[in-house]
């Protein structure tokens, strides 16, 4: 649930075609509208889309639209009071987050802000942080209390990829790249990992209790979990009838097939146990430039992946194993595809696989893929995005972009308060 501010320097900036007080930004791709104040060369900070902005940043900078919540309450802003940063139009330009000039922090006192930086708080105070909706956040609260007491599962969590535009690859060596599609679906976790459990029964919590003695015992298992939560135990996933109940069902096809200390990532597509399409549908009514809708998209756009409705499946992305030690070894792409042979599943769509020791010929070919195209999958819906997958002998990098056109309809429907992101709750 990370999310950062990036520092930068700017070295291309473009007028506005339709705001004469208003220039744009563009960096890796991606673009901002910003005031002429800023100047190519100028350090400058950007805060992505699907952000929030402390309230003490905007108070200071008169960021609020609502004057009366401003350090000077004659200024008003273009924030509203949620301080979300999302992806939107200026003037018929879309822009891909907030830029912020550097005397916008000096409110937290002395600064020492350079080019590379990442930060979510200066000088001990907050600044920015992920986007949750009220009601993401009751969600993650709820499952957070599901944690069983007394076991301890090392079924790693998924990788967080960052995005390639404000983290751009760092390539020391020849190494090979795959691009993958970003499939838009729900994230899933199975493994036969080591499960430690204490105090097994009454006599020895007694003893535990009396004389401090502590009764461990540790065994391979079969374990599941979504992004951030093990399912084993969780009666909305594992009772059959609920809604999330696919999981199990998935979980208990892969692992009788695993070896001890194999665990496999993968991301759930199509509807779940009660007919309800898995990711929410955008509607893309809501876009103000329809020429950039595909005729062939559906509208509601349904993420199926070209599922049968009331159906669902999987797409492997990662594959690790992982020592009685502890050391985890993530399989190169191509043990993942054999692997994946192996086991009947299907990995996400291969794009595009070279060998370069240049980052500029890799964010060449990334750009390449960010034109709102169609899912190679099903061209009823959009293509999310892709995840850039560099293998060397330093490790594996993951790295992401999404696609501009799915930012704009996810940001659409996190203004509802009832949205619920069900890759942060999971």
């Amino acid at each position: 649930m990370s999310y950062t501010a990036s520092v930068i320097i700017l070295n291309d900036i473009v007028p506005h075609p339709n705001a004469d007080r208003l220039n744009i930004a563009r960096y890796n791709g991606e673009q901002f509208i910003i005031g002429k104040d800023i100047q190519v060369g100028d350090t400058v900070v950007i805060f992505p889309s699907d952000g929030q902005l402390s309230h003490e940043f905007c108070h200071f900078n008169n960021l609020y639209r609502h004057a009366d919540k401003n350090h000077n309450p004659l200024k008003a802003g273009f924030f509203e009071d949620s301080r979300r940063v999302r992806a939107q139009p200026f003037r018929g330009v879309k822009s891909s987050g907030f830029l912020a000039t550097l005397d916008m922090f000096t409110f937290s006192g002395q600064i020492n802000l350079k080019a590379g930086d990442e930060f979510d708080e200066i000088n001990g105070i907050k600044i920015c942080n992920k986007y949750l909706t009220p009601k993401t956040l009751r969600a993650m609260n709820s499952n957070m209390q599901k944690k069983e007491k007394d076991v301890e599962y090392s079924l790693k969590e998924h990788v967080d990829s960052v995005k390639i535009a404000y983290r751009p690859p760092v390539i020391n060596e020849p190494s090979l790249v795959i691009i993958t599609e970003k499939v838009h679906g729900t994230s899933g976790r199975s493994g036969v990992v080591e499960v430690t459990r204490k105090n097994k029964n009454v006599i020895q919590k007694i003893l535990n209790k009396l004389f401090g003695l502590n009764f461990r015992y540790t065994q391979y298992e079969p374990v599941s979990g979504t992004r951030r939560t093990i399912i084993n135990n969780r009666l909305d996933v594992t009772t059959e009838g609920q809604q999330d109940y696919y999981r199990w069902e998935i979980h208990n096809e892969i692992v009788p097939q695993l070896h001890d200390g194999e665990s496999v990532y993968y991301e759930v597509v199509g509807w779940d146990s009660n007919g309800g399409t898995i990711m929410d549908r955008q509607h893309l009514g809501q876009l103000k430039n329809q020429d950039e809708v595909s005729p062939t998209w559906n509208d509601p756009m349904i993420y199926s992946y070209g599922v049968p409705e009331g159906s669902h499946d999987i797409y492997v992305y990662r594959i690790t194993r992982t020592t009685v030690d502890g050391a985890e070894t993530e399989l190169p792409w191509y043990q993942v595809v054999q692997r994946c042979r192996e086991l009947g599943l299907k990995t996400v769509p291969h794009l595009h696989l070279f060998i370069t020791n240049n980052e500029e010929e890799v964010m060449n070919i990334v750009g390449g893929y960010m034109d709102n195209r169609s899912s190679t999958l099903d061209d009823r819906h959009l293509m999310e995005g892709i995840v850039v997958r560099i293998e060397n002998s330093e490790g594996t990098q993951f790295l992401k972009s999404k696609n501009e056109l799915f930012g704009i309809l996810e940001g659409y429907l996190k203004e509802n308060d009832d949205y619920v992101d069900v890759e942060e709750t999971n």
